[in-house]
């Protein structure tokens, strides 16, 4: 089995650790590490994963925190890509967001799609993948997309160009290839961008069905960035780059 960097950025969720914090004990054990960082937390998120991160046997536990600015969803990932790189011997960066518990051995099932996928594995997406302007859309079973065509099984996969987060795999390979994340988007459609990269990199695409509860509960702050002016930005900035590959939320 691979070496995996489990990955997840945590903003204010304080109410919630618990409930993440079990997902990882129960099943992430076959994980080498697991990397949090703490995005700009004034909550006591970080105090409470301290509380009951003793839970998790097995994998190391490494805590990292944002200093200044937020970094929002692109520059968590974009750290934890450096970290994973530089920092860490494992093959692949698995990355969850924070209102996501794991519920089943993802790992388990993402080596075997990799397996099947071969060297040449590029950006794998655990929601949903498609092709540009959204048009055969795959997803995982927990996945809230209406336009969905086909729900995949965990651990079942499918071929696709375009995929959105989370969860977000990347293999070391995929990084060498193609670089990290193009910081010059705010907050959306860096994704499009850099599986575009992938793509014109000769990697494979794919989305994979993962066993996920995706929910938010408790004192959960509202997201900044959502209608603040940078979806219409990041679409123009994608589409200046690539033309109109394909945007999803």
């Amino acid at each position: 089995m691979r070496k995996y960097l489990i990955g997840m950025g945590v903003w204010n969720k304080r109410d919630m650790i618990p409930w993440l914090v079990s997902g990882l004990s129960e099943h992430a054990r076959g994980a080498a590490e697991i990397a949090v960082v703490f995005d700009s937390c004034v909550d006591g998120s970080e105090a409470r994963f301290d509380e009951v991160s003793r839970e998790i046997t097995g994998p190391r536990v490494t805590k990292m925190r944002s200093r200044g600015e937020e970094l929002n969803e692109i520059g968590v990932d974009d750290v934890l890509m450096h970290y994973f790189v530089n920092d860490t011997d494992c093959d692949a960066l698995v990355v969850l967001h924070d209102d996501q518990r794991l519920t089943g051995p993802m790992l388990l099932q993402l080596d075997g799609a990799l397996d099947e996928i071969g060297e040449d594995a590029g950006f794998i997406g655990g929601r949903d993948g498609y092709h540009p302007n959204l048009r055969g859309m795959v997803s995982s079973e927990w996945s809230e997309s209406t336009l969905a065509e086909r729900r995949l099984r965990d651990g079942e996969w499918a071929r696709r160009p375009l995929v959105n987060p989370a969860p977000l795999v990347w293999t070391r390979r995929a990084i060498e290839r193609v670089g990290r994340l193009n910081r010059e988007f705010e907050a959306f459609y860096w994704w499009n961008d850099y599986a575009h990269r992938c793509i014109l990199a000769g990697l494979t695409n794919a989305i994979m069905g993962t066993p996920i509860t995706h929910m938010k509960f408790g004192g959960v702050p509202k997201t900044k960035y959502v209608g603040d002016g940078s979806q219409a930005r990041d679409a123009a900035r994608v589409e200046r780059i690539w033309g109109r590959i394909g945007l999803a939320d």
